[in-house]
Protein backbone atom coordinates (compact mmCIF):
# COMPACT_ATOMS: atom_id res chain seq x y z
CA UNK A 1 0.00 0.00 0.00
CA UNK A 2 2.81 2.49 0.58
CA UNK A 3 4.64 1.45 -2.43
CA UNK A 4 1.28 2.58 -4.40
CA UNK A 5 1.03 5.92 -2.32
CA UNK A 6 4.90 6.41 -2.70
CA UNK A 7 4.49 5.50 -6.64
CA UNK A 8 1.46 7.68 -6.82
CA UNK A 9 3.43 10.70 -5.72
CA UNK A 10 6.43 10.70 -7.71
CA UNK A 11 3.91 10.33 -10.95
CA UNK A 12 2.28 13.41 -9.69
CA UNK A 13 5.52 15.01 -8.55
CA UNK A 14 6.56 16.39 -12.63
CA UNK A 15 3.00 17.89 -12.88
CA UNK A 16 3.39 19.70 -9.34
CA UNK A 17 6.35 21.15 -10.14
CA UNK A 18 5.01 21.79 -13.79
CA UNK A 19 1.40 23.75 -12.38
CA UNK A 20 3.86 25.29 -9.58
CA UNK A 21 6.28 26.96 -12.22
CA UNK A 22 3.33 28.39 -14.63
CA UNK A 23 1.54 29.64 -11.78
CA UNK A 24 4.98 31.57 -11.07
CA UNK A 25 5.28 32.52 -14.21
CA UNK A 26 1.46 34.21 -13.91
CA UNK A 27 1.96 35.82 -11.18
CA UNK A 28 5.29 37.70 -12.20
CA UNK A 29 3.31 38.74 -15.69
CA UNK A 30 0.17 40.05 -13.79
CA UNK A 31 2.95 42.38 -11.77
CA UNK A 32 3.32 45.60 -13.41
CA UNK A 33 7.19 47.11 -13.04
CA UNK A 34 8.69 50.11 -11.40
CA UNK A 35 9.81 51.40 -14.57
CA UNK A 36 6.73 50.57 -16.83
CA UNK A 37 3.66 53.03 -16.78
CA UNK A 38 -0.16 52.37 -16.98
CA UNK A 39 -1.68 51.96 -20.30
CA UNK A 40 -5.14 53.02 -21.59
CA UNK A 41 -5.66 48.50 -21.26
CA UNK A 42 -5.06 48.56 -18.22
CA UNK A 43 -7.02 52.19 -17.42
CA UNK A 44 -9.61 50.56 -18.82
CA UNK A 45 -12.23 48.15 -16.97
CA UNK A 46 -15.32 45.89 -17.04
CA UNK A 47 -17.72 45.42 -14.38
CA UNK A 48 -21.55 44.37 -14.62
CA UNK A 49 -24.33 46.98 -13.71
CA UNK A 50 -28.28 47.23 -12.95
CA UNK A 51 -30.18 49.46 -14.37
CA UNK A 52 -32.19 51.53 -11.58
CA UNK A 53 -34.11 53.87 -13.60
CA UNK A 54 -34.34 54.41 -16.90
CA UNK A 55 -34.44 58.33 -16.76
CA UNK A 56 -34.96 59.21 -20.78
CA UNK A 57 -35.67 57.35 -23.79
CA UNK A 58 -35.67 59.02 -27.31
CA UNK A 59 -34.94 55.90 -29.14
CA UNK A 60 -37.69 55.09 -31.95
CA UNK A 61 -38.17 51.60 -34.22
CA UNK A 62 -36.38 51.53 -37.30
CA UNK A 63 -38.02 49.41 -39.90
CA UNK A 64 -36.09 50.80 -43.08
CA UNK A 65 -32.63 50.52 -41.59
CA UNK A 66 -32.50 48.54 -38.79
CA UNK A 67 -34.79 45.78 -39.02
CA UNK A 68 -37.50 47.36 -36.54
CA UNK A 69 -34.79 47.82 -33.94
CA UNK A 70 -34.86 51.12 -31.80
CA UNK A 71 -32.54 53.41 -32.83
CA UNK A 72 -31.94 57.03 -30.75
CA UNK A 73 -30.52 56.80 -27.13
CA UNK A 74 -31.29 56.77 -23.32
CA UNK A 75 -30.95 57.89 -20.22
CA UNK A 76 -29.87 55.74 -17.93
CA UNK A 77 -29.03 55.46 -14.31
CA UNK A 78 -27.21 52.54 -13.44
CA UNK A 79 -25.81 50.56 -10.02
CA UNK A 80 -22.05 49.07 -10.26
CA UNK A 81 -22.31 45.39 -9.09
CA UNK A 82 -18.53 44.32 -9.22
CA UNK A 83 -14.95 45.64 -9.38
CA UNK A 84 -13.44 48.60 -7.50
CA UNK A 85 -16.67 50.73 -8.13
CA UNK A 86 -19.20 48.35 -6.42
CA UNK A 87 -22.18 49.95 -5.09
CA UNK A 88 -22.11 53.56 -7.11
CA UNK A 89 -24.25 55.23 -8.63
CA UNK A 90 -24.13 56.71 -12.41
CA UNK A 91 -25.17 58.09 -14.61
CA UNK A 92 -24.80 57.18 -18.55
CA UNK A 93 -26.11 57.60 -22.16
CA UNK A 94 -26.71 54.75 -24.02
CA UNK A 95 -26.61 54.99 -27.98
CA UNK A 96 -28.51 52.54 -29.97
CA UNK A 97 -27.74 52.39 -33.80
CA UNK A 98 -28.41 49.42 -35.98
CA UNK A 99 -25.10 47.69 -35.21
CA UNK A 100 -24.66 48.37 -31.50
CA UNK A 101 -27.81 47.69 -29.82
CA UNK A 102 -28.43 47.44 -26.47
CA UNK A 103 -31.70 48.20 -25.43
CA UNK A 104 -32.44 48.07 -21.94
CA UNK A 105 -35.49 48.61 -19.46
CA UNK A 106 -35.22 48.75 -15.57
CA UNK A 107 -34.41 46.37 -13.87
CA UNK A 108 -31.85 44.67 -16.86
CA UNK A 109 -28.34 43.33 -15.88
CA UNK A 110 -25.80 44.95 -18.44
CA UNK A 111 -21.63 45.24 -18.88
CA UNK A 112 -19.82 48.61 -18.58
CA UNK A 113 -17.09 49.84 -19.83
CA UNK A 114 -14.81 52.36 -16.67
CA UNK A 115 -12.39 54.20 -18.40
CA UNK A 116 -10.37 56.26 -15.67
CA UNK A 117 -8.42 59.05 -17.26
CA UNK A 118 -4.95 60.13 -15.93
CA UNK A 119 -6.31 62.60 -13.70
CA UNK A 120 -8.15 59.98 -11.62
CA UNK A 121 -11.71 61.18 -13.43
CA UNK A 122 -13.40 58.11 -14.63
CA UNK A 123 -16.96 57.67 -16.75
CA UNK A 124 -18.65 54.34 -17.80
CA UNK A 125 -20.12 53.56 -21.04
CA UNK A 126 -23.09 50.81 -21.79
CA UNK A 127 -21.19 47.79 -23.61
CA UNK A 128 -23.28 44.86 -23.80
CA UNK A 129 -26.02 42.44 -21.81
CA UNK A 130 -24.70 40.55 -19.31
CA UNK A 131 -25.25 37.24 -19.97
CA UNK A 132 -22.48 35.80 -17.33
CA UNK A 133 -25.30 34.30 -15.13
CA UNK A 134 -26.71 31.90 -17.94
CA UNK A 135 -23.24 31.13 -19.56
CA UNK A 136 -22.47 30.24 -15.96
CA UNK A 137 -25.04 27.54 -16.09
CA UNK A 138 -24.29 26.50 -18.77
CA UNK A 139 -20.99 25.85 -17.96
CA UNK A 140 -21.85 24.15 -14.66
CA UNK A 141 -24.16 21.87 -16.75
CA UNK A 142 -21.36 21.25 -19.13
CA UNK A 143 -18.49 20.56 -16.68
CA UNK A 144 -20.99 18.46 -15.05
CA UNK A 145 -22.22 16.01 -17.67
CA UNK A 146 -18.42 15.77 -18.56
CA UNK A 147 -17.44 14.71 -15.62
CA UNK A 148 -20.44 12.41 -15.17
CA UNK A 149 -20.82 10.63 -18.57
CA UNK A 150 -16.27 10.95 -18.61
CA UNK A 151 -16.13 9.65 -15.43
CA UNK A 152 -11.94 9.86 -14.35
CA UNK A 153 -11.20 10.61 -18.00
CA UNK A 154 -13.56 13.74 -17.88
CA UNK A 155 -12.68 14.73 -15.05
CA UNK A 156 -8.93 14.96 -16.56
CA UNK A 157 -10.19 16.14 -19.82
CA UNK A 158 -11.67 19.11 -17.46
CA UNK A 159 -8.43 19.56 -15.64
CA UNK A 160 -6.64 19.61 -19.40
CA UNK A 161 -9.46 22.58 -20.28
CA UNK A 162 -8.87 24.66 -17.63
CA UNK A 163 -5.18 24.58 -17.60
CA UNK A 164 -5.08 25.35 -21.20
CA UNK A 165 -7.48 28.62 -20.98
CA UNK A 166 -5.35 29.95 -17.86
CA UNK A 167 -2.04 29.21 -19.84
CA UNK A 168 -4.06 31.32 -23.00
CA UNK A 169 -5.38 34.17 -20.66
CA UNK A 170 -2.79 34.82 -17.85
CA UNK A 171 0.49 33.85 -19.44
CA UNK A 172 0.47 33.72 -23.34
CA UNK A 173 -1.53 36.88 -23.58
CA UNK A 174 0.38 39.08 -21.44
CA UNK A 175 3.79 37.86 -23.22
CA UNK A 176 2.25 39.29 -26.17
CA UNK A 177 1.33 42.36 -24.67
CA UNK A 178 4.52 42.68 -23.19
CA UNK A 179 6.60 42.07 -26.38
CA UNK A 180 8.09 38.57 -26.66
CA UNK A 181 8.49 37.24 -29.63
CA UNK A 182 5.48 35.56 -30.26
CA UNK A 183 6.13 32.36 -32.53
CA UNK A 184 8.03 30.70 -29.42
CA UNK A 185 6.02 31.71 -27.25
CA UNK A 186 2.94 30.22 -28.98
CA UNK A 187 5.18 26.81 -29.53
CA UNK A 188 5.77 26.86 -25.66
CA UNK A 189 2.71 27.20 -24.54
CA UNK A 190 1.04 25.02 -27.04
CA UNK A 191 3.54 22.14 -25.77
CA UNK A 192 3.35 22.98 -22.45
CA UNK A 193 -0.97 23.02 -22.15
CA UNK A 194 -0.55 19.98 -24.73
CA UNK A 195 1.06 17.91 -22.73
CA UNK A 196 -0.33 18.55 -19.88
CA UNK A 197 -4.00 18.61 -20.71
CA UNK A 198 -2.85 14.85 -22.31
CA UNK A 199 -1.17 13.48 -18.70
CA UNK A 200 -4.24 14.64 -16.83
CA UNK A 201 -6.32 12.60 -19.41
CA UNK A 202 -4.17 9.53 -19.94
CA UNK A 203 -1.29 9.34 -17.46
CA UNK A 204 2.18 8.85 -18.06
CA UNK A 205 2.29 6.36 -21.33
CA UNK A 206 4.34 6.07 -24.94
CA UNK A 207 0.55 7.41 -26.45
CA UNK A 208 0.97 10.34 -24.33
CA UNK A 209 4.28 10.98 -25.84
CA UNK A 210 3.37 10.39 -29.07
CA UNK A 211 0.43 12.75 -28.91
CA UNK A 212 2.64 15.50 -27.61
CA UNK A 213 4.87 15.25 -30.25
CA UNK A 214 2.27 15.35 -32.52
CA UNK A 215 0.60 18.54 -30.91
CA UNK A 216 3.85 20.68 -31.14
CA UNK A 217 5.32 19.17 -34.38
CA UNK A 218 1.78 19.90 -36.11
CA UNK A 219 2.17 23.33 -34.50
CA UNK A 220 5.99 23.72 -36.60
CA UNK A 221 5.27 21.75 -39.49
CA UNK A 222 3.78 24.24 -42.27
CA UNK A 223 2.97 21.71 -45.17
CA UNK A 224 4.05 17.66 -45.41
CA UNK A 225 7.04 17.50 -47.11
CA UNK A 226 6.67 15.00 -49.52
CA UNK A 227 3.03 16.70 -50.28
CA UNK A 228 4.86 19.56 -51.28
CA UNK A 229 7.77 18.25 -53.40
CA UNK A 230 4.85 16.72 -55.45
CA UNK A 231 3.26 19.64 -55.87
CA UNK A 232 6.30 21.12 -56.87
CA UNK A 233 7.14 18.29 -59.17
CA UNK A 234 3.27 18.71 -61.02
CA UNK A 235 3.75 22.27 -61.78
CA UNK A 236 7.34 21.48 -63.59
CA UNK A 237 5.25 19.80 -65.58
CA UNK A 238 4.31 22.29 -67.71
CA UNK A 239 7.43 24.70 -67.42
CA UNK A 240 10.55 25.11 -70.43
CA UNK A 241 13.25 22.83 -69.35
CA UNK A 242 15.28 26.98 -69.06
CA UNK A 243 12.58 27.40 -66.28
CA UNK A 244 13.14 24.51 -64.30
CA UNK A 245 17.04 25.07 -63.22
CA UNK A 246 17.17 28.71 -61.29
CA UNK A 247 20.52 30.74 -61.12
CA UNK A 248 22.02 31.34 -58.06
CA UNK A 249 21.07 34.59 -57.69
CA UNK A 250 17.41 34.12 -57.64
CA UNK A 251 17.48 31.24 -55.22
CA UNK A 252 19.12 33.89 -53.07
CA UNK A 253 16.16 36.25 -53.53
CA UNK A 254 13.89 33.84 -52.59
CA UNK A 255 15.13 33.95 -49.27
CA UNK A 256 13.07 36.53 -46.90
CA UNK A 257 15.15 39.47 -45.94
CA UNK A 258 12.98 42.25 -43.95
CA UNK A 259 11.19 41.77 -41.13
CA UNK A 260 7.82 41.97 -40.96
CA UNK A 261 5.93 44.75 -39.80
CA UNK A 262 2.21 45.00 -38.70
CA UNK A 263 0.06 46.73 -40.29
CA UNK A 264 -3.80 47.05 -39.00
CA UNK A 265 -5.46 46.36 -42.53
CA UNK A 266 -8.56 45.35 -40.63
CA UNK A 267 -9.06 49.01 -39.27
CA UNK A 268 -11.25 51.39 -41.24
CA UNK A 269 -10.93 54.24 -38.67
CA UNK A 270 -9.78 55.67 -35.67
CA UNK A 271 -12.74 57.09 -34.78
CA UNK A 272 -15.21 54.69 -33.27
CA UNK A 273 -18.33 56.11 -34.52
CA UNK A 274 -16.88 56.61 -38.16
CA UNK A 275 -15.98 53.30 -38.37
CA UNK A 276 -19.20 52.15 -37.44
CA UNK A 277 -20.87 54.36 -40.29
CA UNK A 278 -18.31 52.67 -42.32
CA UNK A 279 -19.52 49.26 -41.55
CA UNK A 280 -22.86 50.28 -41.76
CA UNK A 281 -22.25 51.66 -45.66
CA UNK A 282 -20.15 48.37 -46.37
CA UNK A 283 -23.41 46.09 -45.63
CA UNK A 284 -25.38 48.34 -47.90
CA UNK A 285 -23.16 48.21 -50.51
CA UNK A 286 -22.16 44.80 -50.15
CA UNK A 287 -25.96 44.15 -50.80
CA UNK A 288 -25.90 46.21 -53.87
CA UNK A 289 -23.32 43.41 -55.43
CA UNK A 290 -24.68 39.98 -57.02
CA UNK A 291 -22.30 37.62 -54.04
CA UNK A 292 -20.68 35.69 -56.55
CA UNK A 293 -17.05 36.53 -55.21
CA UNK A 294 -16.06 35.82 -58.73
CA UNK A 295 -12.63 38.07 -58.12
CA UNK A 296 -13.48 40.29 -61.60
CA UNK A 297 -13.21 43.15 -59.77
CA UNK A 298 -9.64 42.64 -58.56
CA UNK A 299 -10.69 42.10 -54.74
CA UNK A 300 -11.02 38.46 -53.17
CA UNK A 301 -14.76 38.91 -52.31
CA UNK A 302 -17.89 41.32 -52.78
CA UNK A 303 -17.49 42.54 -49.29
CA UNK A 304 -13.55 43.08 -50.04
CA UNK A 305 -14.63 45.40 -52.53
CA UNK A 306 -17.19 47.14 -50.60
CA UNK A 307 -14.85 47.83 -47.60
CA UNK A 308 -12.24 49.36 -50.75
CA UNK A 309 -15.33 51.18 -51.82
CA UNK A 310 -15.93 52.98 -48.06
CA UNK A 311 -12.21 53.16 -47.92
CA UNK A 312 -12.20 55.12 -51.21
CA UNK A 313 -9.92 52.54 -53.01
CA UNK A 314 -12.59 51.28 -55.20
CA UNK A 315 -15.96 52.06 -57.31
CA UNK A 316 -18.94 50.24 -56.97
CA UNK A 317 -18.50 50.37 -60.82
CA UNK A 318 -15.46 48.30 -60.56
CA UNK A 319 -17.91 45.36 -60.52
CA UNK A 320 -18.35 44.02 -63.85
CA UNK A 321 -22.36 43.68 -63.03
CA UNK A 322 -22.74 46.91 -61.53
CA UNK A 323 -21.01 48.42 -64.98
CA UNK A 324 -23.28 46.21 -67.07
CA UNK A 325 -25.98 47.78 -65.53
CA UNK A 326 -25.23 51.26 -65.83
CA UNK A 327 -24.21 50.95 -69.51
CA UNK A 328 -27.74 49.40 -69.70
CA UNK A 329 -29.38 52.44 -67.98
CA UNK A 330 -27.19 54.71 -70.31
CA UNK A 331 -28.30 53.00 -73.11
CA UNK A 332 -32.31 52.81 -72.18
CA UNK A 333 -31.82 56.39 -71.84
CA UNK A 334 -29.66 56.60 -75.42
CA UNK A 335 -32.43 55.06 -76.51
CA UNK A 336 -34.93 57.46 -74.98
CA UNK A 337 -33.50 60.11 -76.50
CA UNK A 338 -32.52 58.82 -80.17
CA UNK A 339 -35.86 56.84 -80.34
CA UNK A 340 -36.99 53.52 -79.56
CA UNK A 341 -34.89 51.50 -81.95
CA UNK A 342 -31.76 52.53 -81.09
CA UNK A 343 -33.02 51.72 -77.40
CA UNK A 344 -33.61 48.47 -78.37
CA UNK A 345 -30.37 47.75 -80.31
CA UNK A 346 -28.01 48.92 -77.50
CA UNK A 347 -30.11 46.09 -75.29
CA UNK A 348 -29.64 44.19 -77.66
CA UNK A 349 -25.94 44.70 -77.33
CA UNK A 350 -25.45 44.40 -74.04
CA UNK A 351 -27.39 41.13 -73.89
Amino acid sequence: MKDKILHTLLRALPMALVLAVLTGTAVWLSRMGEDETASDAIRLMYASAEVTAVLADNAQEDHQNSEGRRVGDQELEIRILSGDHKGEIMTVTNYMSALFNVDVDQGDRIIVRIMTDEDGSYYASVFNYDRGIVLGVFLLIFFALLAVLGGKKGVGALAGLLLTLGCIWFILIPCLIRGVPAVPVTIGVSAVSAAAGLIFLNGYSKKTLCAVCGCVGGVLTVENAYVAKARLQRLRRYLPVSRNHLEQEVRDALHWQTDLEFAPVLKLSDDMEQALQMMSDIDRICGSFPGLDCGSCGAPSCRSLAEDVVKGEAKESDCIFVLREEIRSMADALGAMGGHASGEKGREVLK
